[in-house]
């Protein structure tokens, strides 16, 4: 209120003074052209020059408006800005993958102002922000892409940043708050899998895993990956967890999540070495003997026979005739020919051992067979097991340089 009767004080004084100029010298003006003579004040020729240029605006806007000029205009300029930002955008790109990680920022940062839908500049422009190590900056262009509605894939693209950067317990936390409002989104999912697998929180994953398998599509076999190989983390996880006073909770805690699995998942050869394998660590030994002979029977698979060795089942007798009949119909089967040794030492049989130990480095120089016969060799007193201490180590090691020796 105070301003309004302020202007219209000076609006009065303005007034007063211009009425007293007028009155105390009006001016003159003569304008002469071809003969012809215009006398006025100055004050009424300034008068009616404002009018005649205000006269003239207002003739041009109407006749802007009736060619639609304006309209044109502004569509030529708004294309040609379109232009100049794609080709920044371009640009931008191939510094950003040539590694020219400032340029490529300062291209795409400009695009992204051009751009009626900036979106690819500024996730791109984050990634080259990230690159120089300036994170401040790549979170600044990511929360643009958010502010205008684009926080789903602000929000991944900052956590792919935080994973590349090791940034697992921040990942973890923003994939959480992305989950809890896109909870079908299939690449949420997957990166909170693969940062919750960092930070190895195997109980969370386990709660989590349900969630993909209803949402990845059948093609995604990353997706599937992932989830085979969370699983087989979370049954190692639940068996180490377990001691031998309370095993058998264990065992029915390993056995009930087993059982929840899909039937398909149940049928991948890692996912049932993993669970044959944690049945063997809380030394529930016939478990795992019963499932992988039953297994073995209708498909052969190496990592289930090497397993099937390492049962110290209660029939170790049993077994070691059930591998038996197995050799005939796989007799060069290096993988096999250990589990054999290994059954004949739960029989006690040392020299049937070393003998299929000694058949199955012939086929295939595994480090661990060369273990297993060292072993034996040293408890039977036996020098050959130097030999064998030396071409194990070699192979570990790699050939080993002709040089004299004592």
């Amino acid at each position: 209120m105070k301003r309004s009767y302020l202007l219209l004080l000076l609006g009065l004084l303005a007034g007063g003074l211009l009425g007293r100029a007028l009155l105390v010298d009006p001016g003159y003006v003569l304008i002469s052209w071809q003969g012809w003579a215009l006398e006025s004040s100055l004050w009424t020729a300034l008068l009616v020059s404002v009018l005649a240029i205000l006269l003239v605006f207002v003739l041009l806007q109407v006749l802007l408006r009736l060619l639609n000029l304006p309209d044109a205009w502004q569509l030529w300029w708004g294309r040609r800005r379109q232009d100049r930002a794609l080709k920044q955008l371009e640009q931008g790109s191939d510094a950003l993958e040539s590694g020219l990680w400032a340029r490529a920022e300062r291209l795409l940062g400009q695009a992204a102002g051009g751009l009626d839908r900036p979106l690819t500049a500024q996730l791109l422009a984050a990634r080259a922000a990230a690159g120089q190590g300036a994170m401040s900056r790549a979170q600044a262009h990511l929360n643009q892409a958010a502010e205008q509605g684009h926080r789903l894939a602000a929000g991944l693209a900052r956590a792919r940043l935080q994973l590349d950067g090791g940034e697992w317990e921040q990942a973890a936390i923003n994939l959480r708050s992305l989950h809890a409002q896109y909870g079908r989104q299939v690449e949420v999912i997957k990166l909170l899998l693969q940062s919750l697998s960092k930070l190895g929180r195997w109980g969370e994953i386990a709660e989590l895993l349900p969630s993909l398998h209803r949402h990845a599509p059948q093609q995604d076999s990353k997706a599937w990956s992932l989830e085979r190989h969370a699983h087989e983390k979370v049954l190692a996880f639940i068996a180490g967890s377990g001691t031998r006073i309370n095993r058998d909770f264990t065992e029915r805690r390993l056995r009930d999540y087993w059982q929840a699995l899909p039937r398909r998942l149940r049928q991948e050869p890692s996912l049932l070495s993993a669970y044959a394998e944690a049945l063997i660590k809380i030394d529930h030994d016939d478990l795992a003997f019963a499932l992988l002979r039953e297994q073995l029977h209708k498909q052969w698979q190496p990592a289930w026979i090497d397993l099937f060795g390492r049962c110290r089942s209660t029939q170790p007798a049993q077994a070691l005739e059930q591998a038996r009949v197995w050799q005939k119909e796989h007799p060069n089967d290096a993988l096999l020919l250990r589990a054999l040794a290994r059954l004949c030492l739960q029989n006690r049989l040392f020299s049937e051992a070393r003998g299929y130990l000694e058949s199955s480095l012939q086929l295939a120089r595994h480090p661990e067979t060369y273990a297993e016969m060292i072993r034996l060799l040293v408890r039977m007193n036996d020098h050959q097991a130097q030999r064998y201490l030396i071409e194990g180590l070699q192979l570990m090691s790699g050939n080993l340089p002709d040089l004299p020796l004592p």
